[in-house]
């Protein structure tokens, strides 16, 4: 989940932290479990989308419910762009990979079904999320970190 929590770190998570769907809040990060290729992984993603919303992402544009996350450029460091986003509340670093692209989706715009999350990586053009998967069921969720926000490098 770089940048926000770099290789080695060691988050502070809880388990059983969500009683309900309602209780997942945009923004929050999550543990959540699923099946690639055959194989059990848990992953650390970023709620985006909750239940019954819109989400379109176009580039590198996230919009829920025809609303623009809010997004300020932090600039670059060597091959990669950095900008804070903000998602109500809770603001965190994103970062995008300068030039080829190859592994991000031009356009994607999914309404959220019941019960399930949209969720994206922090380095978005490295993530395999809901682009990729779709939305997450909240039974797939194991724990929240407890500090969704992070500062982009060279920021803190």
């Amino acid at each position: 989940m770089s940048p926000c929590f770099p290789r080695g770190s060691r988050p502070a998570v809880t388990y059983g932290a969500y009683k309900s769907p309602s209780d997942v809040r945009r923004g929050e990060v999550v543990l959540v479990r699923i099946e690639t290729q055959g194989q059990i992984k848990d992953v650390a993603w970023r709620v985006v989308g909750l239940p019954s919303e819109h989400v379109i992402l176009d580039e590198t544009m996230v919009t829920v419910n025809g609303r623009a996350l809010d997004r300020v450029s932090m600039g670059n460091a060597g091959d990669w762009m950095f900008f804070a986003e903000s998602s109500e509340a809770v603001r965190y670093c994103v970062s995008y990979h300068v030039g080829d692209r190859r592994d991000q989706l031009a356009r994607v715009d999914v309404t959220v079904p019941r019960d399930q999350f949209f969720v994206l990586g922090d380095n978005r053009d490295k993530s395999y999320d809901s682009r990729f998967i779709g939305p997450i069921p909240f039974a797939g969720i194991l724990a929240r970190f407890d500090d969704p926000a992070c500062t982009c490098p060279g920021t803190r």
